[in-house]
């Protein structure tokens, strides 16, 4: 983008007619221009065989819109005397003052098109144009109107002031319309540094996010994520695809933080505004749908968080994007399975436990440690049943299966190994039960520390907080699975 034609009319020309020959005008402008050594001189310049250029002496700092006056000598037709020919010009640093910020905002635009390709971060992506469109578009807006005073009066100046000298008559003629091609192409370069500024600034946003989400650092994703929401909502309305799924991001972060009155609203607002679009926005429905439930399972209101799961498992099926094998429609029903245990809905329970557990298989190692967490949780109902032969084999089946996939110190493997060290318990093989709780105990203890931690359960809930972030990651496949004494969802 070259934008200095169009700002500060840099095309507009003067013609000076003069009854001198071409060869009296250059040595009256060799006068001039050899201000550049008597500073008692106005203008400064340079003089050749094709022309001049001048422009006028400027003390320190002065020099960023210093406007030039590009001049050649024609002998006039028929009569003795010169035509000289005037073009108005701005400095390489002006030109670059006004030019930059323009590329920067193109090559933003240019950049949002290209991360919908290989950067599908609403929020990351918001953030770059916040910092790279407006902060550019405001300095650009200050070196135009700066530039266009500032050159316009120079150049008025230095125009009359050469009229003057040469006893010269001053025409002005018509600006001619500066082509398109060359305000789009005239900086063709720059846009392409601005295209790849855009990218990097973004993908760098990107991992920034990311990673504070992984480490569990909500407060800052959150500061991260709630100026942006507040810029793409009041810029592009809140039904925009930006504002959509930075809104989303937004209540994943304060659900994460406990944040739950206003975390509800931003999913409620989400689901209003899409739920009667059956198209695209069903699968983004359907996510906020089920971090609604979440939210309504965790305060208590089973009826509410049963209906939301439930509408969550069948929007993700019925999208030919996600579809119903897939590993969002298994954690949602291991988390609907968990709740109607917490109801002593156990057939109900085992159903949907089972619906996630042939999912799951079927994924194969996609579906990492999931596996072992249903047969944890699996095992979790026919315990509650007081049915402990069948929970006690489905406890040991899910252990073999967490050690396989994660190994044999993971903190999933201690939930499995607490909870069969009580079925060992209640069914009088204490021996065996203390071991299992003893291996329980190193495995949360290791995680947590040296300290000691004589309550287990107090333990666990140490555990829980410490890997929040682990089952918590937006788009993740992890989930906490149930520990005996808590069934509770986090």
């Amino acid at each position: 983008m070259n934008l200095t034609p169009l700002l500060i009319q840099s095309e507009k020309h003067y013609r000076l007619a003069c009854d001198k020959t071409p060869d009296e005008c250059a040595a009256l402008l060799e006068q001039i221009c050899s201000g550049r050594t008597e500073r008692g001189k106005p203008l400064v310049g340079t003089l050749d065989a094709k022309g001049f250029k001048v422009h006028k002496r400027t003390g320190p700092g002065g020099q960023l819109f210093q406007p030039s006056v590009q001049g050649t000598f024609a002998e006039r037709q028929g009569v003795t005397g010169t035509d000289i020919k005037l073009q108005l010009t701005l400095n390489t640093l002006g030109t670059s003052t006004i030019n930059a910020p323009a590329n920067i905002i193109f090559g933003s635009v240019f950049g949002v098109i290209l991360c919908a390709f290989f950067l599908q971060d609403a929020v990351a992506v918001s953030y770059a144009f916040l910092y790279m469109v407006m902060v550019p578009a405001v300095l650009m807006l200050v070196a135009a109107i700066a530039a266009t005073v500032i050159v316009s009066e120079d150049c008025k100046a230095i125009v009359d002031l050469l009229a003057i000298k040469l006893e010269a008559t001053k025409t002005a003629e018509c600006r001619r319309k500066t082509p398109i091609k060359a305000v789009l192409l005239g900086e063709t370069p720059a846009l392409i540094v601005g295209i790849i500024a855009f990218v990097g600034f973004a993908y760098f946003l990107h991992n920034l996010a990311w990673n504070l989400w992984c480490k569990g650092q909500y407060t800052d994703v959150e500061a991260f994520c709630r100026p942006v929401y507040e810029f793409t909502n009041s810029l592009l309305g809140e039904s925009s695809g930006a504002s959509s799924d930075c809104r989303y991001f937004l209540a994943e972060c304060l659900r994460c933080r406990s944040k739950l009155r206003e975390s509800s609203h931003l999913y409620q607002k989400s689901i209003d505004l899409f739920a009667a679009n059956p198209g695209a926005k069903a699968v983004f429905v359907a996510d906020n749908k089920f971090g609604l439930a979440r939210i309504e399972d965790q305060s208590g209101r089973h009826q509410d968080a049963e209906h939301l799961y439930k509408e969550a498992i069948e929007g993700w099926s019925q999208s030919q994007q996600i579809g119903p094998k897939s590993i969002w429609v298994s954690r949602a029903l291991d988390r609907l399975a968990m709740l109607y245990l917490k109801e002593g809905k156990f057939a109900d329970a085992k159903e949907a436990i089972d619906r996630a557990l042939v999912i799951d298989r079927a994924l194969g190692k996609h579906a990492g440690r999931s596996v072992g967490e249903d047969l944890n949780d699996k095992a979790l109902i026919f315990d509650k049943e007081e049915r402990y032969d069948t929970a006690g084999k489905l406890y040991e089946e899910a252990l073999q299966e967490k050690e396989r996939v994660v190994g044999k110190n993971h903190y999933s493997v201690g939930t499995t190994l607490y909870n069969l060290s009580y079925i060992r318990k209640l069914q009088h093989r204490q021996q065996e039960s203390d071991q299992l709780a003893s291996r329980a105990s190193k495995i949360w203890t290791a995680a947590l520390g040296p300290d000691r931690y004589p309550d287990q359960f107090r333990e666990y809930m140490k555990i829980i907080n410490l890997t929040r972030s682990e089952y918590e990651v937006p788009f993740a496949d992890t989930r906490v699975d149930g520990l005996r004494p808590y069934l509770g969802r986090t």
